[in-house]
């Protein structure tokens, strides 16, 4: 049977992790980007 050495899990943990924080930085970086990009165009609404 194949059993699994206890140094697999924290490399799991370390991978789901850099895996949450690309995309939470990802989510950061587009919404950032969203919100300026609304605000110029508002801008050039309001300011012809």
């Amino acid at each position: 049977m194949h059993k699994s050495s206890p140094s697999d899990s924290p490399k799991a943990y370390i991978m789901l992790f850099r895996i949450c924080l690309w995309r939470g930085f990802c989510h950061i970086i587009l919404s950032t980007t969203f919100v300026f990009i609304y605000q110029r165009i508002l801008c050039g609404i309001e300011r012809p």
